[in-house]
């Protein structure tokens, strides 16, 4: 497929490359990925650091995404909200 339309594929390639670059991807990560680079024990301690900082992130921005439902449903002194229960 590659040799027989290679501006495809290479076009499919600069695409896959500017997705990753948008998400903030490390370029020794987009090496391994895409090349079959080495990833080495300073990029691994880089990538662990990016993923905990992504996942620091991801808590303190959704942490209390669903902390409403939870209040309701919490001891159970009211109860899940049912479909009944909501006025139309």
């Amino acid at each position: 497929m590659i040799e027989a339309e290679p501006a495809v594929a290479q076009h499919h390639y600069d695409l896959i490359v500017t997705w990753l670059k948008n998400l903030r991807v490390p370029e020794a990560r987009i090496r391994q990925l895409l090349h079959n680079h080495n990833f080495g024990w300073a990029d691994r301690m880089k990538y662990r650091f990016w993923m905990l900082r992504n996942r620091c992130a991801y808590v303190r921005n959704c942490q209390n995404y669903a902390a409403d439902a939870r209040g309701r449903s919490a001891g159970g002194k009211q109860g899940p909200i049912l479909a009944s229960g909501i006025d139309a």
